[in-house]
């Protein structure tokens, strides 16, 4: 078989499969250890994007990303390009004569990142499209984010402490930190949370990606409460963590949150999901929108129907999202209790008569758990208030409910009373989950 031939072959072969066909013979050694070969797998393995024409490596970006920008790409290359021009200017400087400098290349990755060869480049791409889409929508958070660990041997001495080591950290969160250390305080905009937040009264939650110094602190003052965790995000009452190890139900790698009675909801099977989740909501779909101005903000209310209910009677639209509060639940063997808040949005549109002008008078609330059983609230305004639409008019609350069931349905309408006739009618509200699933 021609050489052409042989390397087309070899293209579908993983790192290892490469490594134990350079050892059956010379020519597979000269042809398994071509530049060709592996630099398609810097790409696949190690997001990196080596120009085979002068070797110059440049970082991958995501293929059809829409938020990627020219801008952000270039200021991209410019913070990586001189630390992976030194690696392979190392990788020249040792080995003069070779024609293996891509594979060479994948070996100092390999070795700088133990374990993680499996999960980087899923992990790399989510981290690429997270920061092109703050760079671009939400710099004040973007500002904060901080570079990656930049060695296996400093991110040990960094998770490391009395009664915890990065051994302990599942590899797919510690490989994140490899890539971003976490986020710095900002102290002149408090809600910068990577994972943005909610609030309802006078209860408001925000959750920040902790850097591994603080990770290491947390867990050195909780060791006694958090044993066999690791807490990476949280902060304004909010607590996210990993299991480190099989405990009872609990697998070692999930993400959790803890409730008001101690005891562990899990968010997700894994960091890499729970992350990507996010990532996707955020960027892809769209789901939350970005506060600016001094407290700016992820808020994490859903904005589209495909996640609550939009209805419009009589040119006013409401529009209902709600998430489930794990901190408010309690799910002991006692006591069920799912804690939901829930965002109501009201509003006209400019092109509606004046006639339209409205009032609201009354609420009325049916809730239905996914037992069947129905409870109805009735009651004058909402919140205190009895906000009056009018075209181009607006108006928001929030608010909360207390669930026997994961899963409910809540749905109603709002009396309002027209300005010019006195008339009354229903302003109906389809009904909207309130589903543990849609949470942090």
């Amino acid at each position: 078989m021609a050489d052409d031939a042989l390397l087309v072959v070899m293209s579908y072969l993983n790192f290892k499969e490469l490594c134990l066909c350079s050892s059956t013979s010379k020519r597979f050694n000269r042809l398994a250890t071509s530049n060709i070969l592996w630099r398609d797998l810097l790409r696949k393995v190690w997001v990196l994007d080596v120009k085979y024409e002068n070797m110059t490596p440049t970082p991958a970006v995501l293929q059809h990303d829409p938020f990627t920008h020219d801008k952000f790409e270039e200021l991209r290359f410019v913070q990586q390009q001189n630390s992976i021009t030194k690696d392979m200017d190392t990788i020249m400087h040792e080995n003069p004569q070779t024609q293996q400098q891509c594979k060479l290349l994948f070996k100092k990755y390999y070795f700088d990142h133990p374990g993680m060869s499996g999960c980087y480049s899923r992990i790399k791409k989510l981290w690429n499209q997270l920061d092109a889409w703050l760079y671009n929508n939400a710099p004040e958070i973007y500002q904060t984010l901080q570079d990656g660990i930049p060695d296996q041997e400093t991110c040990n001495s960094r998770f490391t402490c009395q009664s915890f080591s990065s051994q302990d950290v599942p590899i797919d969160l510690l490989c994140s930190y490899r890539i971003r250390d976490g986020q710095t305080v900002s102290h002149s905009h408090p809600t910068t949370g990577l994972f943005g937040g909610y609030s309802f009264y006078e209860y408001r939650a925000n959750c920040l990606l902790f850097s591994a110094a603080t990770i290491r602190h947390v867990v050195t003052q909780l060791q006694d409460r958090l044993e066999n965790m690791c807490i990476f995000a949280g902060r304004h009452n909010v607590t996210i963590c990993m299991v480190t190890k099989d405990t009872g139900a609990l697998k070692r790698g999930q993400v959790i949150q803890f409730t008001r009675d101690q005891e562990p909801f899990v968010l997700a099977p894994s960091f890499t999901e729970w992350f990507e989740r996010y990532v996707r909501l955020l960027t892809v779909d769209q789901v939350f929108e970005y506060k600016r101005g001094k407290n700016c903000e992820i808020i994490r209310y859903p904005t589209t129907s495909a996640f609550g209910s939009d209805t419009t009677t009589r040119g006013v639209r409401i529009q209902c999202n709600a998430i489930f509060i794990p901190e408010y639940s309690r799910i002991n063997a006692r006591e069920q209790t799912y804690f939901f808040a829930y965002r109501i949005r009201m509003s006209m549109d400019k092109s509606e008569p004046k006639s339209s002008t409205c009032q609201l008078t009354m609420r009325h609330w049916r809730i239905t758990a996914s037992t069947g059983k129905e409870e109805r609230v009735d009651g004058e305004g909402v919140v205190g208030y009895y906000p009056v639409m009018k075209p181009g008019a607006y108006f928001e609350y929030c608010s909360c409910s207390s669930q026997p069931t994961k899963v409910s349905f809540m749905g109603g309408s709002f009396t309002m009373k027209l300005e010019t006739t006195g008339e009354e009618f229903e302003a109906m509200i389809d009904n909207f989950e309130l589903n543990t699933a849609i949470h942090l």
